[in-house]
């Protein structure tokens, strides 16, 4: 090889290439078109699966971030929700204890309009109350603070309303276990 053939090679040849990448432009470019046209291909393949992969990993993080936001929305409320919860016990409260008078019924029917319009309130924002009294006994759902005779599985009665947000308990209702037979004697109040 003489001098100058050297020299341009050295000049045409990049030295920040890595060998690997070298050796297959020197191969590629040494082989007939067919061949190049298949690296092309195999390239291309390999490109297409790795946008196709990113692709599918940014839209799971999209649909997390959005199933995030949307749980978030629905609990931004629960700390409001829990302060008022306790007003909603008064009020009934103050329905179970009416005062007796001339003007019980007009002071019954003020107070009965304000908890019906709280409860509305607290339903449109996705509160519910807990099903108690008559109910089989759930942890989950019931803490008892009375047990009834022997005990038993059965909620007989229901002695603080509680509560769940879009499913989630806000706040347990306190209640009183027993058996079925007692419970048949507790029959639960509704509004």
């Amino acid at each position: 090889m003489s001098e100058e053939q050297t020299v341009d090679q050295e000049a045409t040849a990049p030295n920040d290439t890595p060998p690997e990448a070298a050796t297959t432009a020197t191969a590629v470019a040494s082989d007939d078109p067919e061949a190049q046209l298949e690296a092309e291909r195999a390239r291309s393949a390999e490109l297409l699966d790795s946008w196709q992969r990113a692709r599918a990993e940014f839209l799971n993080y999209k649909r997390r971030v959005e199933q995030e936001k949307q749980r978030d929305a629905q609990m931004a409320g629960l700390i409001v929700i829990a302060k008022v919860l306790p007003v909603l016990d008064d009020f009934d409260l103050a329905l179970a204890n009416v005062p007796k008078g001339a003007d019980a019924e007009a002071w019954l029917n003020g107070v009965a309009l304000v908890a019906h319009k709280l409860r509305a309130v607290l339903e449109s924002e996705g509160v519910q109350p807990i099903a108690a009294a008559g109910q089989k006994f759930d942890p989950a759902l019931h803490e008892a603070v009375l047990v009834d005779g022997d005990g038993g599985d059965v909620v007989v009665a229901e002695l603080r309303r509680g509560y769940t947000l879009h499913g989630n308990v806000i706040r347990p209702a306190l209640v009183k276990v027993g058996s079925r037979q007692s419970a048949v004697g507790n029959t639960p109040k509704t509004d």
